[in-house]
């Protein structure tokens, strides 16, 4: 089995031998990718664009928080969920650089089993400066 075809909710393992034996039921899961794309404008031409460490929140159709995700430096992130069920992901735009924001800072999609979820880029625009 590989990594993409399932995973295991954290639990706290106590080892108390040398030969302690647990039993970890796998759950199929599917992936999402993603990331955020600045749109650029000429007129400002000193900024520089932040892509690693905006935060993501990753909710299940219930509004339960199933976890949080980071881009890369590149702006991009993987994760692995569980199938099933509508799930929305919100960009936290506390994260974002100063002076930029995100006009749709929420999507939402659906995971299959191993397979791999590519939603739309996150558009970060930056804010009209006064001169």
């Amino acid at each position: 089995m590989k990594q993409e075809d399932g995973f295991f909710d954290p639990k706290e393992v106590v080892v108390n031998g040398s030969r302690t034996v647990i039993d970890i039921p796998l759950k199929e899961s599917g992936s999402l990718q993603g990331g955020v794309k600045y749109l650029s404008d000429k007129q400002y031409d000193d900024f520089i664009p932040r892509y690693e460490g905006l935060m993501f929140t990753i909710m299940n159709s219930s509004g339960s928080v199933i976890q949080t995700v980071v881009t890369d430096n590149k702006g991009k992130f993987l994760t692995f969920l569980p199938v099933g069920g509508e799930y929305t992901i919100i960009l936290d735009q506390n994260t974002l650089a100063e002076h930029t924001y995100c006009e749709k800072p929420t999507q939402l999609f659906r995971v299959e089993a191993g397979e791999t979820t590519r939603i739309p880029l996150f558009r970060i625009e930056i804010k009209k400066r006064e001169r």
